[in-house]
């Protein structure tokens, strides 16, 4: 990470004389048909992000590949500004992913309802700020991008819409074969991929009830997910 990564309020030149954000959009490719999904767990004392590519067979959905996980902790901690956090985040966003197909990005949105401590509201709330910041920068790059529940995201990885975060990294690591032995011992990086999950699933079933499609083999045992 270079120092000017580091100082977002240390100015090098001049104020632009237009607005510096509006929408984009990457060239059409018709050579390709990569599609790409992120998943965010959000929070200004740790940020995971999981790239999943979705993987077609005969022009549906079959399965998914983890291209990266990135988790930022370390970084994170040398800035003592929270702003500065919020617009490190949103700068690797843009870096990792401005030039990627990205089809969806998906995020927890956490209920204030059961919040029952300062400290709890105080963390919801940052990482709610965190996501509209990168929600912005989704809608300049026209990247899509999803909320949902975390009782949601849980039923979907686990078949319990309660399920503690060690049941959510030991589901993680299971569904990816072992492959990724971070789930283990990262609940963030677990959460950040299963939100990618999620919407894989999601697609998944849109594709069987549309086209009266089985369940991909490899994951029909999951039952909960097809019922």
């Amino acid at each position: 990470m270079n120092n000017q990564t580091l100082s977002f309020y240390k100015r090098t030149s001049d104020i632009p004389d237009t607005f510096p954000l509006e929408h984009y959009c990457l060239p059409t490719d018709t050579t390709t048909t990569e599609q790409i999904v992120v998943g965010i767990d959000s929070g200004v004392s740790n940020c995971a992000f999981c790239e999943l590519q979705l993987i077609y067979e005969d022009g549906y959905l079959a399965d998914f590949e983890i291209k990266n996980l990135y988790y930022f902790e370390d970084e994170i901690k040398k800035y003592t500004c929270i702003d500065d956090r919020y617009y490190f985040l949103a700068s690797e966003y843009y870096d990792l992913f401005s030039k990627k197909p990205v089809c969806n990005t998906i995020f927890e949105l956490l209920s204030l309802n059961t919040i029952k401590d300062n400290e709890t509201l105080k963390g919801v709330l940052r990482a709610q700020k965190t996501t509209d910041i990168i929600s912005f920068i989704c809608r300049c790059l026209k990247h899509p991008y999803t909320a949902i529940s975390p009782r949601a995201v849980k039923y979907t990885l686990t078949g319990n819409g309660n399920a503690t975060k060690e049941e959510m990294q030991k589901a993680a690591y299971k569904i990816t074969d072992g492959q990724f032995p971070e789930f283990l011992e990262n609940d963030h990086l677990a959460d950040a991929f299963a939100m990618t999950f999620y919407y894989w699933t999601s697609k998944v079933k849109e594709e069987m009830n549309t086209f009266h499609l089985s369940a991909p083999p490899k994951y029909a045992h999951m039952d909960w997910l097809w019922n």
